[in-house]
């Protein structure tokens, strides 16, 4: 695993974000090991540095501003991938389906950057990730899974996804195999 950069998005009319760095190598003894911010893996380690949510177009951009500027754009773009499904298509009767529109300014604003991103089925990334999981890796990191509203300091699901997604990605393409002490790599 190389260091890199990367954003992880769960678009929809409101969209998690989180945004971490993966870093290869053993972790600095003066970097304190926060459990909630930062998990060991066998390659390396991961360190999140923000997440947040946005769900309109000024709000996107400024968030997608912020992340080129203070943050440094990211090496890759991970996002959760839409499709609509039989059971769900007279939902989307008339419907210009919003989730997808953003998914569109998403690539055009990673092809904009020549900026690689990666799509992944919800399926993928809830089967390898579960938020037990995430729990143990990420113990004192609060999250509500389950909750839509907005905490400045704790995941709601949205965010969650985003961070399964990130983390998926890590592992799945990148090869890291995440694990707690005294548990074996899934």
């Amino acid at each position: 695993m190389n260091g890199i950069r990367l954003l992880s998005l769960d678009p929809g009319v409101t969209t998690g974000w989180v945004t971490a760095e993966a870093i290869p190598g053993k972790l600095p003894v003066d970097v304190p090991l926060s459990k909630r911010t930062v998990a060991e893996c066998d390659k390396g380690y991961v360190r999140l540095l923000g997440w947040g949510l946005y769900s309109n177009l000024a709000d996107r951009d400024t968030i997608l501003t912020y992340l080129s500027g203070p943050l440094r754009e990211p090496d890759v773009v991970v996002f959760e991938e839409y499709r609509v499904r039989p059971d769900k298509a007279l939902q989307h009767i008339g419907s210009t389906v919003p989730t997808i529109e953003e998914i569109g300014r998403i690539k055009l604003w990673c092809f904009e950057r020549d900026i690689v991103y990666v799509a992944q089925t919800a399926g993928q990334a809830k089967h390898r990730w579960p938020s037990e999981r995430i729990r143990l890796h990420f113990p004192e990191l609060a999250m509500y899974p389950s909750s839509t509203k907005i905490y400045a300091d704790i995941l709601n699901k949205h965010q969650v996804d985003a961070l399964r997604h990130l983390l998926t990605y890590l592992e799945v393409t990148q090869g890291c195999e995440f694990w707690a002490p005294g548990l074996q790599p899934i």
